[in-house]
């Protein structure tokens, strides 16, 4: 009987969070005295359940909706705040291969060179950037991101001749590492290749 129950007691206390760790839920330090005292058949007395206040509550996330409300209000502010930095000197900014979306997070239909070359410089004007300070763009070499007839680098070379277009770093290491990989020594002398 004694060994049954045991079985559901905790092994050790549940650990407290240091004091100098801020938690968005109360720290109460137990006034129990039994609580995290050992068993003398083994296992601890346990912690009391603790009730959340108002506070705690009011902080969690409840809902998706909520959850992905305060994902939107975090990303305007790193956006406001990157926008400020861009404003304040020289910069280059990498934006991640994304599908381009609407609010309502369906795919846009229209993702030809012209039309991505006309987004990037919109968004850029809509953020106040100088775009006279336009001096480069880095993309994948592909057709409509490249092509200085029907791609992005053409549609914004046309009002902005300095913006040279050059291939994304990060692409092209990406793309070495991939050939890297497919000759057995040098797979072999890398753990890890990403």
């Amino acid at each position: 009987q004694r060994r049954r129950e045991s079985h559901f007691l905790p092994s050790r206390p549940a650990p407290l969070p240091p004091a100098n760790r801020q938690t968005p839920y109360p720290v109460v330090t137990p006034s129990y005295p039994m609580a995290g005292v050992p068993y003398p058949t083994g296992g601890y007395y346990p912690y009391p359940v603790l009730k959340k206040d108002d506070n705690a509550v009011k902080v969690m996330p409840l809902t998706n909706t909520s959850f992905s409300k305060r994902i939107d209000e975090m990303n305007e502010d790193i956006e406001s705040l990157l926008v400020e930095k861009f404003k304040s000197r020289n910069f280059s900014l990498q934006v991640a291969e994304s599908p381009l979306t609407d609010k309502l997070g369906s795919t846009a239909k229209r993702l030809d060179g012209k039309s991505l070359g006309r987004l990037l410089l919109s968004e850029i004007i809509k953020y106040g950037l100088d775009i006279t300070k336009y001096v480069g763009q880095g993309y994948d070499k592909a057709a409509s991101m490249s092509s200085l007839v029907n791609g992005a680098d053409g549609d914004i070379k046309r009002s902005y001749q300095l913006a040279y277009y050059f291939h994304c770093v990060s692409h092209a290491t990406n793309l070495s590492c991939s050939k890297i990989v497919s000759v057995p020594i040098l797979r072999n002398a890398q753990d890890v290749v990403r």
